[in-house]
């Protein structure tokens, strides 16, 4: 990962020249379009450095095994358990709210029926 001062002096070097262009020029008029040209290119410069900051972390972070992102909320026992209950005919409903009481990551009513349907594609799931 650069450093922040590289960043910067890339940074300033880039706005150099743009202002040396004649679109720049026409641009910079007054102080308060060179000011709005400044305040923009610093937004940018942020931005492209929190994105660099936070694709090194989440590298890290896989590189120590942890997972990225929200987990999954169908779980392999939740998956077993309603697989088991849909084979012996039991609703939805029932089978949803077996799966929301069971421990892990929460569960909504959509999350369950969007698996089922997936599942039911599969005829040898269920």
């Amino acid at each position: 990962m650069r450093t922040l001062m590289s960043e910067a002096e890339e940074w300033v070097s880039r706005l150099r020249e743009r202002v040396r262009t004649s679109e720049a020029e026409a641009i910079v008029d007054d102080e308060a379009s060179l000011i709005s040209l400044l305040v923009c290119d610093l937004k940018r410069a942020e931005k492209r450095t929190m994105s660099a900051i936070v694709a090194h972390e989440i590298n890290k972070a896989r590189a120590r095994g942890k997972p990225h992102g929200r987990p999954r909320s169908m779980t392999p026992e939740r998956i077993a358990v309603a697989i088991a209950m849909a084979r012996v005919g039991q609703s939805g409903q029932i089978i949803w709210k077996t799966l929301a009481a069971m421990p892990g990551p929460q569960i909504g009513r959509s999350a369950y029926y969007l698996w089922l349907k997936g599942h039911r594609t599969n005829p040898q799931h269920l």
